[in-house]
């Protein structure tokens, strides 16, 4: 079975990023998308449904995200 991209999934991620007070940034990159902290750090994910839980992972660590769902 192949991982298929889920729109309604990422909108819900997004918009939970987006209103985060320690994200500063989300760029798009030719190849996913960079999320940038006020302290400076990065992370750049392709945010597929199948790369989400690093970036879950990541974003619980380093920010107030702690239930980040969808």
């Amino acid at each position: 079975m192949s991982k298929q991209h889920n729109p309604k999934a990422l909108r819900k991620i997004f918009k939970q990023m987006k209103k985060c007070p320690e994200i500063d940034e989300i760029i798009r990159t030719a190849k996913g998308y960079k999320i940038i902290l006020q302290t400076g750090e990065f992370y750049v994910s392709h945010l597929t449904m199948g790369a989400m839980h690093p970036v879950r992972r990541w974003l619980k660590e380093k920010t107030s995200l702690v239930d980040l769902t969808w």
